[in-house]
């Protein structure tokens, strides 16, 4: 064999090394999918009484309004606080005050959502003013501080698209 022949043998053998390796860490390192195992019980056995399948299905996702819920007064110029629930820390949460639950024109307690820490700590604080909060709500922006009526209201807390939302039992009440 003259030098050419001895290079391009080489060249060919690293070629398929490469290719072999590739083929080997395909089948090596892709998922299998678990085999399919089906077990065939008759109608009339019974279940044995070590059985740990719950019977209860997973709860659904939820945010509960725990303060104000309902009775209480509140005095312009105090401070107050929103404390709820969740299920999950949700990344984002509105707070949201409204004269009743389908109201599509709500007053903001929070100019937008409270983010990270803030809508994991389960609780907003706050001084009550004679002013709302410019920002979005319900998909429409309001930019106008809207003045605070007395009145009765409720919070409504919204974590986000889709996600789990929950208002104040019964209304509350706004005094001077």
């Amino acid at each position: 064999m003259n030098i050419n022949q001895k290079g391009f043998a080489n060249i060919v053998l690293i070629v398929l090394v490469v290719i072999l390796a590739g083929a080997v860490g395909y089948f090596v390192f892709t998922k299998k999918p678990a085999p399919v195992v089906e077990q065939i019980t008759s109608p009339t056995t019974t279940p044995p009484t070590n059985n740990t399948v719950s019977q209860n299905p997973p709860s659904a996702p939820f945010i509960k309004v725990l303060s104000p819920n309902g009775g209480e007064t509140w005095k312009m110029g105090q401070t107050y606080s929103i404390v709820w629930e969740v299920d999950k820390p949700y990344g984002a949460v509105q707070i949201q005050i409204v004269t009743d639950e389908t109201s599509d024109q709500p007053y903001l307690l929070t100019n937008g959502y409270l983010e990270g820490d803030a809508a994991k700590a389960g609780s907003y604080s706050f001084t009550l003013k004679n002013w709302w909060v410019p920002g979005w709500a319900n998909g429409k922006y309001n930019n106008i501080q809207s003045p605070v009526e007395l009145g009765k209201y409720k919070i409504r807390l919204m974590t986000g698209v889709g996600g789990p939302t929950d208002s104040s039992d019964k209304q509350f009440s706004i005094v001077k």
